[in-house]
């Protein structure tokens, strides 16, 4: 993208007018000095989890190249790339058959091969983890023995193993639908959730574990701009389970048109507020689901006919450009909606397929070479770029901060800061350029501010400066003294996400 130097300048400036402010983790340089203007950034959240991906899965390796695993070059390939996210926070599930059951037996370390590698790296690397079982067994009555065994496996991971990045345990992905092993019912599902809090106090799980749910999932009809919604899964939640769970979580599948008018900012906000402010609430699956009589419904579904691998759920939009603006747009608008942390759905296309195609959902494919014959196929995609920087430079222990409090409607602005650091995302949902006043406080001075910018192009162009493994790259860096500043009015090019930041 070119960008204008007025652009650059306003933008740096505001990281350059942050280093006088007190709220909220904006550290004041001289206690003694009397500021003479307060903060103007207002504090959304403080101590965010962070940004990441889900990154279970891998379950059909055997049956598609022959190994149980990854090979250590696409492993590295995974490692490296996570490296560069840095994720905060990342989900992973499983069930019994994948996990830790062989020929009927329990056994723990059947998750050898995939599950305890990615653990391995996430405790590592502080990066904080959901664990969760797919579905139940038991139909309406509830195997208990099977539940015993389940939670048997996490204590493996989390005492046996040392795991103790595994903050959270999930019971049912998204019970809420007919398709889920509780086929929707709630009374089923909050039975379960009863009887997995007393197992988990039973074996001493409870003070390093916490229940997240309902895992509920919002389909693209629940976006409709409305500042209060209902929701009845998660209001029964709230009512009868509140004193058991840790944090509250939802999964978000927006359709089209809705990060470009605010729709999915206030209802997000809406179904934020559902839950108690005094928890968190985390969207553990972000995804699109284009509508099928929209122009990216359409180039979706001819995209889906032109592929023998994919299924007939599949995103194939995640190869195209604009798919990078649709997510980093809603992940900007998850921080300002107030959420503790989003997972996008997903990282690899490898990890899971629907009746024995790929749903192509990642933000990679590590096998493409192995199975389907196109090196290319492991390749970054071109939404690696913005959602890689959004979860790098929005990191785990930060302040999120509202930094453009009189927006232009498409144009979302989020601030986050951390040890002195800051960083500043920006994005244009629209088709032409912009302007928009953002705003955070008088500065000294910041010394090495990276900017990085991307721009939708045609199809799976687009403008951006990355380098040779596809990672952004920032397009210039400067130091700036600018003195006392408190609001500038920015431009910004149509279809485009810029990260302007001086964290490492």
């Amino acid at each position: 993208m070119v960008v204008g130097r007025f652009f650059i300048a306003a933008l740096m400036s505001i990281f350059l007018s942050c280093q006088g402010c007190g709220k909220g983790g904006l550290v004041d340089n001289d206690p003694n000095e009397t500021d003479d203007v307060q903060p103007d950034a207002e504090v959304i959240m403080e101590s965010y989890t962070g940004m990441g991906a889900q990154i279970g899965g891998y379950d059909d390796l055997q049956q598609l190249i022959g190994s149980p695993t990854l090979s250590e070059e696409d492993w590295q390939k995974v490692f490296d790339r996570l490296t560069f996210m840095r994720p905060g926070l990342v989900r992973a599930t499983g069930s019994e058959g994948w996990n830790y059951s062989i020929g009927g037996v329990y056994n723990p370390e059947k998750s050898a091969a995939v599950l305890f590698k990615m653990l391995d790296y996430c405790q590592q690397n502080d990066i904080t983890v959901i664990w969760g079982e797919w579905g139940h067994q038991g139909g309406e009555n509830i195997d208990l023995d099977w539940l015993d065994r389940s939670l048997n496996f996490l204590s493996y991971l989390v005492n046996d193993k040392g795991y103790t990045c595994v903050k959270y345990f999930n019971m049912v992905n998204e019970p809420n639908g007919d398709w889920s092993s509780v086929g929707g019912s709630y009374v089923l599902w909050r039975t379960l959730i009863n009887h997995t809090y007393q197992k988990m106090g039973e074996k001493d799980l409870l003070s390093k574990v916490q229940i997240m749910g309902p895992d509920a999932t919002i389909s693209s009809a629940g976006f409709t701009g409305n500042q209060t919604v209902t929701h009845t899964f998660i209001s029964n939640t709230v009512r009868d389970l509140d004193d058991k769970l840790g944090a509250y979580d939802y999964h978000f599948y927006p359709g089209d048109n809705v990060v470009e008018n605010d729709k999915f900012l206030i209802s997000s906000g809406a179904f934020r507020r559902l839950a108690p402010a005094s928890k968190d609430v985390f969207i553990t699956e972000l995804g699109f689901k284009y509508e099928p009589n929209t122009a990216k419904g359409q180039l979706n579904q001819q995209l889906i006919d032109g592929d023998p691998h994919a299924a007939d759920n599949a995103n194939m939009m995640v190869y195209e450009s604009v798919y990078a603006i649709d997510a980093s747009a809603a992940l900007i608008q998850l921080a300002l909606a107030g959420y503790g942390g989003a997972t996008v759905w997903r990282l690899d296309d490898a990890q899971y397929r629907s009746a024995g195609k790929f749903t192509r959902w990642g933000l990679w494919n590590s096998i493409g070479t192995e199975y389907f014959g196109n090196p290319e196929d492991e390749n970054v995609r071109p939404w690696f770029y913005t959602t890689s920087l959004l979860s790098r430079y929005m990191p785990k222990g930060s302040t999120i901060l509202d930094v453009n409090p009189n927006r232009v409607q498409g144009v979302y602005a989020v601030g986050a800061v951390k040890d002195g650091k800051y960083s500043i995302a920006v994005v244009n949902t629209g088709t032409t350029k912009r302007t928009t006043k953002i705003s955070l406080q008088a500065g000294l001075e910041l010394n090495g501010v990276k900017v990085y910018s991307f721009k939708a192009g045609t199809r799976r162009n687009f403008e951006g400066e990355v380098d040779a493994n596809g990672f952004p790259v920032p397009e210039s860096q400067s130091s700036i003294d600018f003195g006392v500043l408190n609001e500038y009015e920015v431009e910004i090019e149509a279809s485009s996400m810029m990260m302007l930041t001086n964290m490492e």
